[in-house]
C-alpha cells in the first residue's frame, strides 16, 4: 500500500491518523450498491440479483467482483466491496463446481463471510440459500440465519427481502462511526461544532481563516465562535478530519475557491455524538460574526 508523507507532521511533533481499516482501502463514503459473494458460475442468478437490487433501491444496483473490468486483482476488488458498498449478499448454496457425492459451499465465499463478519456490521450482510442445498454449514457460521429462496431464485421475493434489510440499517450507529467519534479530539469536535451543524439551505461546505507563520513554517486559522471563545485551527486537525474521512476538499458552491466539504460519514459521526442541526435562529447568531460573514449561500 502506499505510504503517506507525514513529515510535515512529524516536524509539529503531532501524529498522523491513520484510516481505521485496512487503511487506505476503507472509503468514508459507502457505495450505494450491494456487493454479492457467491460462485462466479451463477451468472443467470446474479442478474436476477441485481435486478432485484435496482428495485430494492440501490442506485449502483449489484456488484461482483468478476465483472470488476479494471486492472486491479480480484482479491483487492473483493476486499473493497466487502469495505464500501451498502450492503453484502452471501450465497450460502451449493457450489456448482463440487462434487455429486459432497456438496459444498463455495470456498472463497467462506473466507469471505469471515472477513465481513470481522469489519462490517451486522445490519449489513444478507445471507441467501437454495431450498434444494444439500451442503452442511460449518459449524463456526450454522447459526447464520439465512433467506431460504426456492430452486430458482425469484426477483420479487429478493426485492422484498432487500428493502427490509435497508430499513433495518443504521449507519450512524456503525461500528465505524463510534470507533471514529471516539478517536476525535477537542479541537477537531468544535470545528464539528461551529462548521458541521448548519441546516441545509446553508452552504454545507466551509473556510477556513489562515495565515502563514513562516518562522514555524506551518498553517493556521483562528476564529471565535458564538460565544466568542478563541479557537485555533492547526493544519493538523483538519488532516485529521480529511484521513478520518469526516471531510473532503471540493470547489465551494461559486466554483471559485477550494472549500471542505462534510462527507456522510461526517454526518453520521456528528449524529452518533448527539450534535444536531442549528436553529434558524442560531445559525442567523452564528452568521454574524466575523468567521462567517458572507457565507450564506443564495436562496
Amino acid at each position: 500500500m502506499v505510504k503517506r508523507d507525514i513529515s510535515f507532521i512529524k516536524k509539529e511533533g503531532g501524529n498522523v491518523a491513520y484510516k481505521l481499516n485496512i487503511e487506505t482501502l476503507w472509503e468514508s463514503e459507502l457505495r450505494d450498491e450491494l456487493f454479492v459473494c457467491m460462485p462466479f458460475a451463477l451468472k443467470e442468478k446474479f442478474d436476477t440479483i441485481n435486478k432485484s437490487a435496482l428495485e430494492a433501491g440501490f442506485k449502483g444496483g449489484a456488484k461482483k467482483a468478476d465483472r470488476d473490468v479494471n486492472a486491479e486483482m480480484i482479491m483487492d476488488n473483493i476486499l473493497d466491496g466487502i469495505l464500501n458498498s451498502k450492503m453484502i449478499l452471501f450465497d450460502l448454496s451449493d457450489d456448482p463446481k463440487s462434487t455429486k457425492k459432497q456438496k459444498r459451499i463455495n470456498e472463497n465465499v467462506l473466507i469471505e463471510i469471515g472477513i465481513a463478519n470481522a469489519i462490517r456490521d451486522k445490519t449489513d450482510l444478507i445471507f441467501i440459500r437454495n431450498e434444494k442445498t444439500e451442503n452442511k454449514l460449518p459449524f463456526n457460521i450454522n447459526n447464520i440465519r439465512y433467506n431460504m429462496h426456492g430452486d430458482v431464485l425469484d426477483a420479487a421475493w429478493l426485492k422484498e427481502i432487500l428493502k427490509k434489510a435497508i430499513e433495518n440499517q443504521i449507519h450512524y450507529k456503525t461500528n465505524r462511526v463510534r470507533l471514529t467519534a471516539q478517536t476525535l479530539t477537542p479541537n477537531e469536535l468544535m470545528i464539528m461544532e461551529v462548521f458541521g451543524r448548519l441546516p441545509e439551505k446553508y452552504w454545507d461546505n466551509f473556510l477556513v481563516p489562515i495565515f502563514e507563520d513562516y518562522e514555524k513554517k506551518s498553517i493556521e486559522g483562528i476564529f471565535r465562535d458564538v460565544s466568542g471563545f478563541e479557537i485555533k485551527i492547526t493544519q493538523r486537525s483538519i488532516h485529521r478530519l480529511l484521513d478520518f474521512g469526516i471531510i473532503r476538499l471540493n470547489w465551494s458552491p461559486d466554483g471559485n475557491e477550494i472549500s471542505y466539504w462534510w462527507t456522510q460519514h461526517g454526518y453520521n459521526v456528528m449524529k452518533y455524538l448527539k450534535k444536531e442541526k442549528y436553529t434558524e435562529k442560531k445559525t442567523e447568531e452564528i452568521y454574524a460574526t466575523e468567521f462567517l460573514k458572507g457565507r450564506r449561500k443564495n436562496k
